[in-house]
């Protein structure tokens, strides 16, 4: 039946193309340090497109789509978060957000990740200590990175540009902020701002908020009695090509100056396409014909 469902070829078409776009990517891109925006865009791109693989193992293979509609929010939230940061003509609002999105991420981890996990096994002393030598090294590192993009930030133009609005930015850590010329304590978007600006339309942001939080939470819609609805799978499916199309496109504009439109085929494994039976090559051909035009 599943073999069946509606964009299911569609949705695996679509992230081979993403795959493709992502290795001639990571041929140009492949730095690790936080201020090269463009390799730590494929960092992310690299995440995404895991997860959607991850999410067809789980919907094919282990039937499992209640699981998948939690993954499916975090596939979600990670498109919409790349093309609000990144697809943006105005590179100094772009390195702007891409610190603070980093710095947000660092300090939660300094913030809370603490040596002194709870001890769920019995385990020797010196493997005890190894643990907590690993997490010490990995916290100084964190808080290394996060001493660095904190410089960067405090040397980034929009500090001479509008000085007391960009500290005040920095502080809250919030690469959601509105405006860099705006003081007002709502001077930020919420997810469901976020989504509206990269492309969702009404009825998908609900779908998000609303029905999504049922898995998401473990709440009654997660207990369904038959999980094996088709109805869970096209809904997931119709989302999942909706957002790896939003996420195409932006690729498309984000790294215009790199050629990629024409280059992305240079990516592409035939021999994946025709070995797999759950795509149709005609998707792909068409998509093909279409931007070569």
């Amino acid at each position: 039946m599943k073999d069946e469902i509606p964009l299911k070829s569609v949705f695996n078409a679509y992230v081979l193309i993403l795959k493709a776009f992502i290795n001639v990517l990571a041929g140009i891109y492949n730095s690790n340090n936080v201020d090269d925006i463009k390799s730590y865009q494929v960092v992310i791109l690299k995440r995404i497109y895991k997860s959607l693989s991850t999410i067809e193992v789980m919907l094919s293979q282990c039937s499992d789509p209640i699981s998948s509609y939690g993954l499916l929010r975090i596939i979600l939230d990670s498109v919409c978060a790349y093309c609000f940061i990144y697809d943006n003509a105005n590179g100094d609002e772009v390195a702007f957000r891409h610190y603070l999105y980093l710095l947000d991420g660092c300090s939660k981890f300094n913030e809370l990740c603490s040596l002194e996990l709870t001890n769920n096994t019995i385990i020797s002393e010196t493997d005890n200590m190894r643990h907590k030598k690993n997490a010490k090294l990995s916290i100084n590192d964190m808080q290394k990175i996060q001493d660095g993009i904190e410089r960067l930030l405090l040397n980034h133009h929009y500090m001479s540009k509008s000085p007391i609005i960009a500290r005040k930015i920095i502080k809250a850590k919030d690469w959601k902020y509105k405006s860099i010329e705006s003081d007002d304590d709502k001077n930020y978007y919420d997810w469901k701002g976020i989504y509206k600006k990269v492309g969702c339309n009404q009825q998908m942001s609900d779908f998000v908020s609303k029905y999504l939080s049922q898995f998401v939470h473990g709440l009654f819609l997660s207990n369904a009695r038959n999980p094996n609805s088709i109805a869970h799978y096209s809904l997931i499916y119709d989302m999942l090509v909706t957002l790896t199309i939003i996420l195409i496109k932006t690729l498309f504009k984000v790294f215009d100056n790199d050629n990629i439109s024409k280059k992305w085929i240079e990516g592409m494994n035939f021999e994946e396409i025709v070995n797999n039976k759950g795509i149709n090559s005609k998707d792909i051909l068409d998509y093909y014909l279409a931007k070569v035009k």
